[in-house]
C-alpha cells in the first residue's frame, strides 16, 4: 500500500493502516498488547529487515544501505533477549 514501483527495493518499507494505527498507539503510550507485537513485529521483520540479506546487486551503496536497517533491528533483537537481571547482578558484583 505504501510504496510506488519507482521506490528502489532498498527504500521500499510497506504498511497498511493497521500497522501504522499500531505504531501510532505504541509511540502514544496506548498500544494493546496485540499493538505492541503487531508493531514491534512490523519494525523488527519489515521497517528494519533484520533477518533479510544484506547484499544488493544494486551495488555497495544498497547493500550498505541494507546492513544499517538490519543493524538496528539485530540490537532491537538482543535487547529482547538479553537478561537484564544478570546485568544488573554483573554491575552490583563491579560496583
Amino acid at each position: 500500500m505504501s510504496t510506488k514501483k519507482s521506490i528502489p527495493p532498498h527504500f521500499r518499507c510497506d504498511w497498511d493502516i493497521p500497522t501504522a494505527s499500531a505504531i501510532q498507539a505504541l509511540i502514544r503510550g496506548e498500544a494493546t498488547s496485540e499493538q505492541q507485537r503487531s508493531a514491534m513485529n512490523w519494525i523488527i521483520n519489515q521497517a528494519c529487515g533484520t533477518y533479510n540479506t544484506s547484499f544488493s546487486e544494486l551495488g555497495d551503496s544498497a547493500t550498505a544501505f541494507a546492513e544499517g536497517r538490519r543493524f538496528v533491528g539485530t540490537n532491537i533483537v538482543k535487547l529482547s533477549k538479553i537478561s537484564t537481571a544478570a546485568l544488573i547482578g554483573k554491575e552490583s558484583q563491579n560496583g
